[in-house]
């Protein structure tokens, strides 16, 4: 492809490790993290596809106990089929409050850090499949499914905060 990387996979094991991002961020401290990491993007005739994943991954901080095996698959695709982009979000096994403390110390978007740090998420995403078309300041176009256990939630946007919530969801644009 030209010289660029399409394509790349990495199985990580941590162990008692510190790791600064951005001088700005809070330092990783990971006591040990597990799993396999990658990305993949792809060119063909329909457009662009890109695809991030963390497949079979563990993470333990210090004082906590270990996570257990959670795989996150994230696909965009982009061009004449998909319009202004179309995102597919897979999700197993995926404790929140982890998820918050990983997300704090890495490289992501200020909105997310600040969104994640203001409903301080509890709970395991047990399966779930969001899909969804635009940006929220477009038409944004959405279906999921999913199932949880113990999630809890601070209030937002007017909504109120809750905790000790199981079970599952079915989301279309027309019902949820």
């Amino acid at each position: 492809d030209a010289g660029n990387l399409v394509e790349w996979i990495a199985d990580v094991a941590l162990y008692k490790t510190k790791i600064l991002f951005k001088p700005h961020l809070a330092a990783l401290e990971i006591d040990e993290l597990h799993g396999r990491l990658g990305h993949k993007h792809i060119d063909n005739d329909l457009g662009a596809e890109q695809l991030w994943f963390a497949r079979q991954f563990t993470v333990g901080f210090k004082d906590r106990r270990r996570t257990q095996p959670a795989t996150v698959e994230w696909r965009v695709r982009s061009g004449e089929m998909a319009g202004s982009g179309l995102h597919s979000l897979r999700i197993t096994g995926l404790d929140m409050a982890t998820t918050t403390q990983l997300v704090a110390s890495l490289p992501v978007e200020n909105a997310w850090q600040e969104r994640l740090s203001e409903l301080s998420p509890q709970g395991v995403v047990k399966r779930a499949h969001i899909s969804w078309q635009g940006s929220e300041s477009e038409n944004l176009t959405f279906e999921g499914t999913g199932s949880f256990s113990d999630l809890a939630l601070q209030s937002f946007n007017g909504y109120p905060s809750f905790s000790g919530l199981s079970g599952s969801i079915d989301m279309t644009p027309q019902e949820g």
